[in-house]
């Protein structure tokens, strides 16, 4: 849910951004340092909460405001903002561009996560190159100033992606369950920022892979199994959920192609609902993790030998 500034920009800015017919003066009203305001005002901002309107940076807003736009943007009409915008980015001062909690910064980032190849370009402009006029310059720009939100924005995107498929009707109610877990759990482990962002978005991409059946099951728990047996217990309880989310999409799978299968196989994702989703948390919360490791290990056998009869 955007926050209530963004709202509120949109309400001024966004039909203009998104046909890509914004004035120049109304980009330089958008670009001016103040539009974007932190909250509290003069208080302390908790990275450890969730974002939202009562606790918040000012390059929170800075991208909530520009994810919020750019889902609306064509690739062209992206690629033709970002360098406006990185034309006409005020020059406050020596080290200030492209440094600062800044709008061309979230942008370019912005179109670096979903349109890499296209976004290049851009660091061939005059305004980027009379900044950061050496290959190492530009090096240091992509990886370590711009590094950080292309990975969020990469995050935000399969993040998106995911819960738009979770929205179909073809979807099997079963596996829908199984994966909203997934994602739950994603997002909190997220929230808690203690976890690999990059190993987050991955986990993502591969669960949608296997929704669309680009990922075969044997694949997805193979990973799964790699996540449960990290350190962390909100890791653990992620590979547990990714894993009954597996044997759902392997019972369905054969329950659509041979019947009588179906039936048993069926009955093991129901199995897995109970004993491992209503009980497997609780489980990892005692701190007894062989436990649950040992009880999807046990279904996960269950439902291959019975695919294989």
């Amino acid at each position: 849910m955007p926050l209530q500034q963004t709202h509120e920009l949109m309400k001024i800015y966004g039909e203009s951004l998104k046909d890509g017919t914004i004035s120049e003066q109304m980009l330089d009203q958008l670009l001016l340092p103040n539009v974007f305001k932190r909250a509290p005002e003069s208080g302390y901002v908790d990275p450890n909460k969730p974002v939202t309107d009562s606790n918040h940076t000012q390059m929170d807003a800075i991208k909530d405001f520009v994810e919020t736009v750019g889902k609306e943007l064509s690739p062209e009409v992206l690629h033709t903002l970002t360098h406006r915008i990185i034309q006409r980015a005020p020059d406050t001062g020596e080290n200030t561009f492209m440094r600062n909690s800044t709008l061309e910064k979230a942008f370019l980032a912005y179109e670096m996560a979903l349109y890499p190849q296209l976004a290049e370009s851009h660091f061939d402009s005059d305004r980027i190159k009379t900044t950061f006029p050496r290959e190492s310059d530009i090096f240091k720009l992509k990886t370590v100033i711009l590094h950080p939100l292309v990975e969020f924005f990469t995050y935000k995107n399969a993040l998106q992606k995911l819960k738009e498929q979770l929205q179909q009707d073809t979807l099997n109610i079963q596996i829908r369950e199984h994966a909203q877990k997934v994602v739950s759990q994603i997002e909190a482990l997220k929230t808690e920022g203690k976890e690999s962002i990059v190993d987050l978005t991955r986990i993502l991409n591969n669960t949608q892979s296997l929704l669309k059946g680009e990922m075969p099951v044997k694949d997805y728990q193979t990973e799964a199994k790699t996540v449960q047996g990290k350190p962390s217990k909100g890791m653990k309880i992620l590979g547990g959920l990714m894993i009954a989310l597996g044997l759902a999409v392997a019972a369905v799978g054969v329950a659509l192609a041979v019947t009588g299968i179906g039936v048993v196989a069926g009955a093991v994702t129901a199995a897995v609902g109970v004993g491992v989703l209503a009980t497997g948390i609780g489980i990892f919360a005692k701190g007894r993790a062989s436990g649950l490791s040992k009880a999807m290990d046990e279904l996960a056998l269950t439902t291959n030998r019975n695919i294989q009869l």
